[in-house]
């Protein structure tokens, strides 16, 4: 399906936002955003490229549906992962809580860290407990639009 074809169709839902997945070689590759106005299709920064993924059956978790997440405020990682955060939080419209300040109305909340391997990783965990439940993203890069 092209970009133009993603627009028109967005369009016909009334999706005022798009999440793109590519894929290189039958593996995940990028994730890219846009915002849609009639059949416009906006880029929104940053575009995330994946390293890997392990998803919720790798991880061991069941699986369960979750209503509500907000993003951790949990300092470390540098610059990057703080801009990372805001960018996902206003696109997705979830807030970016710290966890002992987060209310009970929360299921799950999404953690983007720099892992032992040296690697952004992004994954959601439980409230209040923090079971890992998955996916878990490996970020190679993440590149803002100039």
């Amino acid at each position: 399906m092209s970009l133009y074809e993603v627009a028109e169709r967005a369009c016909q839902l009334g999706a005022q936002k798009i999440v793109i997945i590519d894929r290189w070689q039958g593996g995940h590759g990028r994730i890219k955003l846009f915002r849609t106005d009639g059949e416009v299709m906006t880029k929104i920064s940053p575009s995330i490229y994946i390293f890997g993924i392990m998803l919720q059956r790798e991880l061991g978790a069941t699986r369960r549906r979750t209503h509500s997440v907000f993003i951790d405020r949990a300092d470390g990682g540098g610059q990057e992962i703080k801009a990372l955060k805001e960018s996902l939080s206003d696109f997705f419209c979830i807030p970016v809580l710290d966890p002992n300040d987060a209310s009970v109305q929360y299921e799950a909340t999404m953690r983007i860290f720099m892992h032992s391997s040296n690697r952004l990783m992004m994954s959601f965990y439980t409230v209040p407990d923090g079971i890992e439940i998955g996916p878990r993203i490996a970020i190679s890069k993440v590149m803002e639009q100039p």
